[in-house]
Formats: C-alpha cells, sequence, structure tokens
C-alpha cells in the first residue's frame, strides 16, 4: 500500500488503486477445513472452562465439608472437649483486641502518604499513621460485620475495624494470612 501513496504533504492512496489489489483468499475446501479446527478448538475450551468450574466447585465443597467436621464434629472427648488436646477458649482469650481511634472523613484526603483502613479495607488517606506492621482487621460496623482484612505496613485504621492480635505472635507458622484464612473461615461455620 506505501507504494501506492501519492503526494507529498498528505500521501494517500486513491480508491481506486485500493479496490483493485488482490487478496489471497485460501480455496473454499481449506476455509472450511479452518474453521472445523476452530470450532473443535473452542469445544475443547468450552469443556476444559466448564471441568475447571467443577473442579473449583468440587473443591470448596471439600473444605467446606472438612472444616465443618473439624469445628463441628470431631471426634468428641470424654470431657465433652473436640477431642485430645482440643481446649476451648473464647476470642479474648487467646487475642488482644481493640478499636482504634478513628478519625473524620473531613480529615482524609486522596494526597496522603498513609492508607487508611476502615471497616471494609482502603478508605483514603492521612498524613500519619498509627500502625507500623501490617494488622489482622475483623469489621466490627456494618453490613460487612465480621469481614476480615490485612492492613498495609504504615497505616491509619479507624474504630470501624477491629485489630485482632494473637497472644503468641512469635509462635512458629503464625501469620497474618493464616489467620485471615482462619478468622474468614470461623465466620462461615459459627452461625
Amino acid at each position: 500500500m506505501e507504494s501506492l501513496q501519492k503526494g507529498a504533504s498528505y500521501p494517500a492512496a486513491t480508491d481506486g488503486d485500493v479496490r483493485a489489489q488482490e487478496i489471497p483468499v485460501p480455496p473454499l475446501a481449506e476455509q472450511q477445513r479452518n474453521v472445523g479446527l476452530l470450532d473443535e478448538a473452542f469445544k475443547g475450551l468450552a469443556t476444559a472452562k466448564a471441568n475447571a468450574e467443577k473442579n473449583l466447585q468440587n473443591a470448596h465443597a471439600l473444605f467446606e465439608s472438612h472444616v465443618q467436621s473439624v469445628f463441628t464434629q470431631g471426634s468428641q472427648s470424654a470431657a465433652g472437649g473436640r477431642g485430645p488436646g482440643w481446649v476451648e477458649k473464647s476470642l479474648g482469650e487467646t487475642c488482644e483486641m481493640y478499636q482504634p481511634k478513628t478519625i473524620g472523613t473531613k480529615d482524609l484526603g486522596p494526597d496522603g502518604p498513609y492508607p487508611v483502613f476502615g471497616a471494609n479495607g482502603v478508605i483514603g488517606r492521612y498524613d500519619k499513621f498509627n500502625h507500623e506492621e501490617p494488622q489482622l482487621l475483623v469489621t466490627c460496623r456494618g453490613a460487612t460485620c465480621g469481614s476480615v482484612n490485612i492492613s498495609e505496613p504504615n497505616s491509619w485504621i479507624t474504630g470501624n475495624a477491629m485489630v485482632v492480635r494473637p497472644e503468641d505472635c512469635s509462635a512458629s507458622g503464625y501469620s497474618l494470612k493464616t489467620d485471615a484464612v482462619f478468622f474468614s473461615m470461623m465466620a462461615a461455620v459459627i452461625p
């Protein structure tokens, strides 16, 4: 097409030159064969997608079933517990929990250096932070009460989110992500 262009300031090809160009087209039988191959490929992709979705549903169901059996059935001991080694404690006995000071929305701005975490995650930015380390947060107000989040380092956490700190954070294997999964599972299991 570049060889057909004429003109120095605004090079262009004429409509007639463009219409006269020959474009190679495979024979109809080859086109039909290609369409058949594409149809088969799309069928295979649809089947694979359906199988993947079904496998994901099965994995969720298996996980939920296991969580239910661990926390609701378990092997009952003679003392009424969940089996050898199980001890029942309240969340307050195992974790430090508190609600930080809430700041007003008028104090928030889009340009502050630190993220502000409210009930559902980041709600704005602020020029100060009240937590240096990431924290496990449980929403304690509104329709999403019980939702679990993890704050970022150097964040301001408002009183709409409860900070939950396990008493022994130095225990081997302690992880905010593990605790977040645990609290999310408990919210789903406990009525």
